[in-house]
């Protein structure tokens, strides 16, 4: 469910790729694809909780909002979706230490340096998952997503943000509305006209059941006032002209074997002639494939 909810997500005309275009490539399958989904999804409701589309993308002027798919599949440029989620992770781990020196990150660094330092920072942070370091390098994925949830988590709890439980609005008192005086005998006018259609058809299933109750009543057992005898009598006269009068050929299925010994001997009679003719034709096709065999060798 969670896969086929963004199988169609560029027709929304959301950035599927590094922020400058749609992606085309298709999507992953495979039911290992939803939780990726549904964690980065959560993700990204609670980086618009921490209002980073205008603390992170204005401020720093060099991102766009991100996609609900953005860091679960690969980007069309790679390399521009692995600075993206580099500089998410500088800028949430520097809102959640207030200070820029715990993750510093060089224009000229290496990513397997930039990785390090990450991880780095992520274990000061109390991070308990463990995977390769290499899992990071691509940008993208179930390890950069786990990565992205935990940090978003631990900025909401330094800014001291908690999810409350729904309030529901009791509408069990229901204020009614003041109607005018005409507004009351057009409602008494129409409450009048629907007792009588409930009354008209009131009558028609009655007039219905009733019916029924006189078909019903054909299916009961008839007491016949007939003698029995002459009954008898009649029907030993009619009795016979009633019966089927079907013929059935006794030799039928011996008509069907002289059928099928007549057509044995048709065959035989000319399958001799036959066969010396496919074998005149076998030999001349084999003559002429021959032939033209030694003319491809001479060529």
């Amino acid at each position: 469910i969670t896969l086929n909810k963004y199988k169609n997500m560029d027709e929304d005309g959301e950035d599927l790729g590094n922020g400058k275009g749609k992606q085309t490539e298709s999507l992953p399958t495979g039911p290992a694809m939803g939780p990726i989904y549904l964690m980065w999804e959560n993700t990204l409701d609670k980086l618009k909780i921490l209002d980073y589309e205008r603390l992170f993308c204005q401020i720093q002027g060099k991102h766009q909002s991100y996609s609900r798919i953005h860091f679960v599949i690969p980007a069309k440029n790679t390399s521009s979706q692995l600075d993206d989620f580099f500089d998410l992770c500088q800028w949430l781990i520097g809102e959640i230490s207030h200070s820029t020196e715990v993750l510093h990150r060089d224009q000229y660094d290496d990513p397997n340096t930039t990785i390090n330092k990450l991880l780095l920072a992520l274990r000061q942070l109390d991070f308990k998952a463990t995977f390769p370091s290499q899992k990071l390098r691509s940008g993208y994925g179930e390890q950069v997503c786990l990565v992205l949830e935990f940090l978003v988590d631990k900025a909401l709890d330094t800014r001291g943000f908690k999810f409350s439980s729904p309030i529901y609005v009791d509408n069990t008192q229901i204020e009614q509305p003041q109607l005018d005086d005409d507004e009351d005998d057009e409602i008494e006018d129409e409450a009048i006209g629907n007792n009588e259609d409930d009354a008209i058809f009131e009558d028609a299933n009655r007039q219905d059941m009733n019916e029924i109750s006189l078909d019903n009543s054909n299916h009961q057992i008839l007491q016949a006032a007939i003698d029995p005898i002459e009954w008898k009598i009649e029907l030993e006269r009619v009795g016979p002209k009633l019966k089927a009068q079907q013929q059935l050929s006794l030799h039928e299925w011996r008509a069907h074997v002289d059928q099928t010994l007549d057509s044995k001997s048709e065959i035989e009679k000319y399958l001799s002639d036959t066969m010396k003719d496919l074998t005149i034709m076998n030999k001349v096709v084999l003559d002429e494939t021959s032939r033209a065999r030694t003319k491809e060798k001479y060529l």
